[in-house]
């Protein structure tokens, strides 16, 4: 009976045993994947395994199957029903994959966030790094998508030409923004001329323009002198 149902299979017009096949392996990994994830996450003391899990473990069933079925096509005898899938596939496979980073990036930001405490009296550091965590987190996703769709449109003939836009549009925002952010850049690097160096350290007392002080903080970009 069971060389029956594999015969008609493979008597089908598209390939069914390479869909069936890849999405049993898909499946598989995903299950010892999650097996495997929630034995480490309770032996270790750290958060960190299950943030990640809880916020990427959607995208990443999604994503593992996906892969596995695109993986199992490439294999399948040529046709047109065969190409059509593989198409459609690929498109999914890159949806997916920028769809798991996105949560990725949503669980490295909870991450962070979970070692910092914004209900104390004083969190005016902290509340400059959920700032910041923000910003960067609104620009990665942003690139991500953009990524995305560009690398979709690459895939068909008909849309390279867009895509290849939207990569050079890209670019050049990258450029312009490199461009308005040569001050920053300058500062970074001399931020970490100055970690290498230490021509000062942490409670130096300094004379900056006529006051005198403490160094108090030694950042990338920027240093604080809590004067008298």
């Amino acid at each position: 009976m069971i060389k029956d149902w594999i015969q008609k299979l493979m008597d089908l017009p598209f390939p069914a045993m390479n869909l069936i096949l890849g999405l049993l392996i898909g499946v598989a990994i995903v299950w010892i994947a999650r097996i495997s994830i929630a034995i480490t996450a309770k032996k270790s003391k750290s958060s960190d395994l299950l943030i990640i899990r809880n916020k990427c473990k959607t995208a990443f069933n999604i994503l593992i199957p996906v892969i596995s079925i695109f993986i199992s096509l490439s294999y399948a005898e040529e046709s047109d029903w065969t190409d059509g899938l593989i198409d459609i596939f690929r498109v999914l496979l890159i949806m997916s994959s920028v769809n798991f980073l996105i949560r990725l990036v949503y669980a490295l930001e909870a991450i962070f966030l979970d070692k910092y405490n914004i209900d104390k009296e004083d969190n005016r550091k902290e509340r400059k790094i959920i700032t910041q965590l923000n910003f960067m987190k609104r620009v990665v996703i942003v690139s991500l998508v953009m990524l995305g769709l560009a690398v979709i449109l690459l895939s068909f003939e008909e849309g390279r030409k867009y895509g290849q836009t939207l990569l050079t549009s890209a670019g050049v925002a990258s450029i312009i923004i490199g461009l308005a952010a040569q001050k920053s850049i300058a500062n970074f690097f001399a931020g970490i001329q100055i970690a290498f160096t230490q021509p000062i350290k942490i409670d130096d007392a300094v004379v900056v323009e006529g006051e005198w002080g403490w160094i108090e903080e030694i950042n990338l970009t920027y240093v604080v002198v809590r004067i008298w």
